[in-house]
């Protein structure tokens, strides 16, 4: 067993926690999803391989301790910039330019890479943040064209997504904002004036 370096037990483990959340995010920031593997992550918190599984179950655990850290927040900025407005096409582009916002705020592409692979996880409140982010997009082009709100949904997050990767590539947030937020409202102009079944106008 681990020598304990703590008071006690319990903070023993929350000391292994926040070691193991820390090189998970290093390694993910400096290579991407694909670099956070249970090696990798035992060996930057110098544990054992087989003694990680006593605190997570799986790497997609590893992904959620990460995200856990930063996505309630992120979720909490875009639901109140979407909240704040009342026109479906002006949620489309207050959830996307949120998402830009954040991304340029806190350099994070990397972590909505990690967001976007967890699906349903075992850590409950980041399921749910990331589920109620992807729900107010998916919500609001609902309303815009029924019939079409699936692939508009996955067009504008992937705009957004590009435009978060150019971000953190070291384009300037402005013109990345702008350009993708112009590509958006295309998206809308084209369904306002031609919707797929029912479309409703903005």
């Amino acid at each position: 067993m681990p020598r304990i370096q703590a008071a006690t037990v319990a903070e023993h483990r929350e000391h292994v926690l926040s070691r193991i959340a820390q090189t998970a995010e290093a390694l993910a920031r400096e290579g991407g999803v694909s670099a956070v593997t249970a090696s990798a992550v035992a060996a930057g918190a110098g544990i054992a391989r087989n003694s990680l599984y006593r605190y997570v179950s799986s790497v997609q655990d590893l992904h959620a301790m990460v995200v856990q850290r930063y996505l309630p927040s992120w979720a909490a900025a875009v639901g109140d910039a979407v909240a704040a407005e009342d026109n479906p096409s002006d949620q489309v582009l207050a959830w996307a330019r949120a998402n830009l916002d954040e991304a340029a705020a806190t350099g994070h592409a990397w972590l909505v890479a990690l967001g976007a692979g967890l699906g349903e996880t075992s850590n409950d409140e980041v399921a749910k943040a990331h589920g109620d982010l992807g729900r107010l997009l998916a919500r609001a082009w609902q309303q815009l064209d029924p019939q079409r709100a699936p692939l508009l949904t996955e067009m504008t997050r992937r705009l957004v997504d590009a435009g978060m990767a150019r971000i953190d590539a070291g384009d300037d947030p402005i013109m990345v904002c702008e350009t993708v937020l112009g590509a958006v409202r295309h998206l809308l102009v084209t369904t306002v004036d031609n919707p797929g079944s029912g479309g409703a106008s903005a």
